[in-house]
C-alpha cells in the first residue's frame, strides 16, 4: 500500500494532503489532523505526488525520481494510486473519479531530449481492469506540466514573469511549448480564463505543438 504526499492547485489557500487507507493527515499551515481510518498495521510505502486538474481532465502526477526504475515496477504503484480496477466502476480505494478522464497518470523528469527542459510521460488507467496504457498522450494534462514543472522546481523560474516550459512527451516523441504566468515563483492558478466544461476559471496556459505531424 501506497502513501501519497499531495499538493492542490485548485485554488490559492495550498495544502498538503498525505493520504491512505489506515491513516488520512491534513497537513496545512493552520493545522495538523491525524485520524485512524482502520486497525490495519501493515507497513506502507510513502510516494510524494501531486493531484492536478489540466483542461477538463485530472490527474496524479509523479516525479519519475520517485519511482523505481523499472518500469514494470509502475503500473502496481498507478493502479493502487487511482483505485484499479473495481469491479464497481467508482475507483474509491483510490483517487480516480470512475470515469476515463479522472483516471490518468503523469510521470515528469529530467529530459532526455535536447530542446526540453522536461521529460512527460502520460499512462491512461483502466477502472474495471487491470490496465496501463502509455500508447497516447493527453492534451488536457498536458496543460498541467508546465506548472507542476515549475512548482516542483524542476524548472527555475523568475518571481513575476510569463515561463515558457518545454516539454518532452515520451509518448509520442513530440516537443509542447508550454507558456503560463508565474507570481512568487509559483505558477498562478487563479485567472478569467474560461473554457467548456469546466465551472469557474482559472490562469490561461497556451500549449504550442512543435511539428505535430
Amino acid at each position: 500500500m501506497t502513501k501519497l504526499l499531495l499538493k492542490s492547485l485548485r485554488n490559492t489557500q495550498h495544502f498538503k494532503l498525505i493520504e491512505s487507507l489506515p491513516i488520512c493527515q491534513w497537513v496545512s499551515p493552520l493545522y495538523t489532523h491525524s485520524r485512524y481510518a482502520s486497525t490495519s498495521h501493515h507497513l506502507q510505502n510513502r510516494l510524494h505526488a501531486a493531484y492536478y486538474r489540466g483542461g477538463t481532465s485530472r490527474a496524479i502526477i509523479f516525479r519519475q525520481e520517485d519511482l523505481p526504475q523499472d518500469r514494470k515496477d509502475w503500473e502496481a504503484i498507478f493502479c493502487g494510486s487511482i483505485g484499479s480496477p473495481d469491479p464497481n466502476g467508482r475507483q474509491l480505494d483510490g483517487l480516480g473519479g470512475g470515469i476515463s478522464s479522472l483516471s490518468k497518470i503523469c510521470v515528469v523528469g529530467s529530459p532526455t531530449h535536447p530542446e526540453a527542459d522536461v521529460d512527460y510521460t502520460f499512462a491512461a488507467i483502466g477502472i474495471k481492469k487491470w490496465d496501463v496504457d502509455y500508447s497516447s498522450n493527453c492534451g488536457n494534462m498536458t496543460s498541467a506540466i508546465g506548472p507542476f514543472a515549475i512548482d516542483t522546481g524542476l524548472v527555475p523560474a523568475i518571481e513575476d514573469e510569463m515561463v515558457t516550459v518545454r516539454i518532452h512527451n515520451t509518448n509520442t516523441g513530440k516537443i509542447i511549448h508550454s507558456t503560463f504566468p508565474v507570481v512568487n515563483g509559483e505558477a498562478v492558478a487563479d485567472g478569467t480564463f474560461a473554457i467548456d466544461g469546466v465551472a469557474g476559471t482559472a490562469a490561461r496556459i497556451d500549449l504550442s505543438f512543435i511539428h505535430p505531424a
